[in-house]
């Protein structure tokens, strides 16, 4: 097979995978409802809040009444300098969504699990 071919199918593969997965956004009030889900939330970021090493952008309202919290541990060696962007800009964010004492988080890994502001 030609490798262009290969290239065209493996993204077709991919682009099907991904759609399955993330089949749609949901709001950020509606994340405790998707638990233990790899989805795609598009959401205002309400608040943000860093200490020494780890940033917290909350969506679906400012803390503590927020309805979706994205956490960036500082093992990521995310900055929070790279977040303040983030800061009253509508985004998408991806990830598994988890509870951290009964409120829904999403742990950031990586920026690619957010749009640019």
């Amino acid at each position: 097979m030609h490798p262009l071919k290969n290239r065209a199918l493996l993204l077709a593969i991919f682009l099907s995978l991904a759609s399955s997965v993330f089949a749609g956004s949901i709001l950020p009030r509606e994340a405790k409802d998707h638990v233990g889900e790899l989805t795609l939330v598009k959401g205002s970021v309400d608040g943000f809040k860093s200490i020494p090493g780890e940033t917290f952008l909350y969506m679906g309202g400012p803390f503590p009444k927020n309805t979706l919290t994205i956490f960036c541990p500082a093992k990521t060696g995310i900055t929070a300098e790279a977040l303040r962007p983030y800061l009253g800009k509508t985004i998408f964010v991806s990830g598994k969504i988890d509870l951290y004492q009964g409120h829904p988080e999403i742990i950031l890994n990586s920026l690619s699990q957010l749009t640019p502001p």
